[in-house]
């Protein structure tokens, strides 16, 4: 997204670069004279022309300044293969410590917003909050019923912007169902266990 706008910001300050060049009387007359009853009477002095001219490149430099900015942001906030990788590898090994259960996201049945949650807090991601994390497969029927030690794995695929995205392997194993009751669909507390491999799902 910084990238975008950055290009933007360069393409409009080339523009009024290209704007300060020309002639501004003509400019003028081409564009504004057309505007009054008697375009001889209210066309611009010399001063203000030249005013006008200083002003497109006074704002052809700041929008560069601005795109240059972005695209420092851009690089800041973006990552490597390397570092989704680490961070991926640093959510692995934390995974196994979360041994009083984790719950499956009841919208989506999946885990995939816990994992993103956890992405963007490993040391390797440096809380920039860039991943995506999205199942590689359909995720279990909502009314599906699970006994206690089952367990089940499932893929997803992380990545971000620009950079070559892993595939985390993610064994979820049923400790129990949380929040009983007759009037909704079962859900349940799991541990989980993953493994890191490069390329998508």
């Amino acid at each position: 997204m910084f990238m975008a706008f950055a290009v933007l910001a360069l393409l409009a300050a080339l523009v009024l670069a290209v704007l300060g060049f020309q002639d501004q009387r003509k400019l003028w007359w081409s564009f504004q004279a057309m505007w009054y009853a008697n375009p001889g009477a209210n066309e611009p002095s010399d001063a203000a022309f030249a005013m006008q001219r200083v002003a497109w490149f006074i704002g052809a430099a700041g929008l560069a300044f601005g795109a240059f900015q972005l695209y420092g942001a851009a690089d800041d906030v973006s990552l490597s293969g390397g570092e989704i990788k680490a961070a991926a590898d640093e959510v692995a090994e934390q995974l196994p410590n979360d041994d009083d259960g984790i719950l499956r996201d009841p919208t989506d049945h999946n885990f995939a917003a816990y994992l993103q949650d956890k992405l963007r807090n490993t040391d390797a991601a440096d809380d920039n909050g860039m991943f995506t994390v999205s199942q590689a497969e359909e995720p279990p029927p909502e009314d599906t019923v699970e006994q206690d030690g089952q367990v089940t794995v499932e893929h997803y695929t992380v990545s971000a912007e620009d950079a070559p995205a892993v595939c985390m392997t993610v064994s979820a194993t049923n400790i129990g169902e949380a929040f009983p009751s007759p009037y909704l669909p079962p859900s349940y507390w799991y541990t989980l266990t993953a493994t890191v491999a490069d390329g998508s799902c």
